[in-house]
């Protein structure tokens, strides 16, 4: 290989009076080789840079050879395969993509080992991804820029990393078709910033990543086709923060299925949500607050099936429902808070074979302009469940099947019609439903 690209010896930079001198030389020699239109010699730049700074003591040094990796990957003349191929040229090697995927190997392989090159600063701002590993990398500080990259197809992967420190930047990132996997990853200190990210039929998965401390910020993130998916299936929220403050989902798929929340909180708080799946099914909230104050659902579905709600609390404070379904059934409330005060103008909202057996659920001040509203078969043997102030207006209602036998179930001021199947003593003494509206009274069976 050209001598200006052979790897150094892990000890010459780093010892005698000339090693600022040879170690300047030699980052230059591996720089001006990875311009070169042979990809084999920019193959060799970049072993040559990771010897380079594996020999050297010094953080500063470390920090120049990360430089220069970053900027190799932002540079316009390594542009992903789709940029560069001919609709007539048949797929073949791309060399310069085993590059690309080289150099994050082997920022990779250092992050994943107890090195000088965690906590340096890595600038990805801009830069083309169609794939690369950093599975098990730790992040224990300095600044990560994935800033207005492209993820444009492949597997990105982040399982098993942890950030336990500085700041994680995606924002503004497009994932195009491309799948980033961040499962198993541990989020216990850092910042991490999918702001303003656009999700167009691409993937992110954290399912199996546990957020106990720092911050995770999907803020204006818009994900948009039925092909794009945000998963969080099993994963764990033991302190961190998670908003998604007015991202927009447009079809496309949000699972926590089967997610514990137990310290920390999650906020959809102005999202919007046109059409598309949004899934807490299997959920356990034993502690962390939940929030989607102001959203906007239009069309589309909404599971919490077979949630348990055991401490915590979750709000659809001022949310509005147009159409689609909202899907409690089979939910068991055993503790914690459930807010509602939010705008049915359509669509379904089933509670059946639900189980209200402590906690407090509230539908204060609710209204069902439109749509059906259905808690059959469900079971009420403790707990408070109000309807103080809620409105019933040319929505069906149906209370079919259920069993009251304990806890309070109380519509103090509500209006509209009777929902359907309450029992004939409802509202008398010693019933579990409590203050009927007169007008719904006279109206027993």
């Amino acid at each position: 290989m050209p001598s200006e690209n052979r790897p150094p010896d892990p000890a010459g930079p780093a010892s005698g009076p000339r090693s600022a001198e040879l170690f300047d030389e030699r980052l230059a020699a591996a720089r001006e080789a990875l311009r070169s239109e042979d990809a084999s010699a920019r193959t060799d730049a970049v072993d040559a840079l990771r010897c380079l700074a594996d020999g050297t003591s010094s953080d500063e040094q470390v920090q120049a050879v990360v430089d220069v990796l970053c900027a190799y990957l932002r540079t316009p003349d390594a542009p992903a395969p789709a940029d560069r191929t001919s609709p007539a040229a048949p797929p073949g090697p791309d060399p310069l993509r085993e590059v690309r995927h080289a150099v994050v190997e082997t920022i990779g392989d250092h992050l994943r080992e107890d090195t000088r090159w965690r906590g340096r600063d890595y600038d990805f701002s801009g830069a083309v991804f169609d794939g690369g590993d950093l599975s098990r990398a730790v992040f224990l500080g300095g600044a990560v820029s994935f800033r207005g990259a492209r993820f444009t197809g492949g597997r990105v992967l982040f399982t098993g990393a942890r950030f336990a420190g500085g700041r994680v930047d995606f924002g503004e990132a497009e994932f195009t078709g491309a799948r980033a996997d961040f499962t198993g990853a541990g989020f216990t200190g850092a910042e991490v910033y999918f702001t303003g990210a656009r999700f167009v039929e691409g993937s992110v998965d954290f399912d199996s990543a546990e957020f106990s401390g720092g911050q995770v910020f999907f803020d204006g993130a818009r994900f948009t086709g039925p092909a794009s998916v945000l998963t969080f299936v099993n994963a764990r929220f033991t302190g961190a923060e998670v908003r998604f403050a007015g991202a927009e989902f447009a079809d496309g798929t949000v699972s926590f299925h089967g997610a514990e929340f137990a310290a920390g909180s999650v906020r959809f708080t102005g999202a919007r949500f046109t059409g598309g799946t949004v899934s807490f099914s299997w959920a356990r909230f034993t502690g962390a607050a939940v929030g989607f104050a102001g959203a906007d659902f239009f069309d589309g579905l909404l599971f919490f099936d077979s949630a348990e709600f055991a401490a915590g609390k979750v709000s659809f404070g001022s949310a509005v429902f147009s159409g689609g379904a909202r899907f409690f059934d089979e939910a068991r409330f055993t503790g914690g808070k459930l807010y509602f005060g939010s705008l049915f103008t359509g669509g379904v909202a089933v509670f059946d074979r639900a189980e209200f057996a402590a906690g407090k659920v509230f539908f204060s001040g609710t209204e069902f302009v439109e749509g059906i509203v259905r808690f059959e078969e469900a079971r009420f043997t403790g707990g408070t469940v109000t309807f103080e102030g809620t409105r019933f207006s040319a929505a069906a209602a149906s209370f079919h099947g259920a069993e009251f036998t304990g806890g309070t179930v109380a519509f103090d001021d509500a209006s509209g019609e009777r929902p359907e199947g309450l029992p004939a003593n409802a509202g008398r003494r010693g019933s579990v439903i409590r203050c009927l509206p007169d007008e719904w009274d006279e109206w027993a069976v």
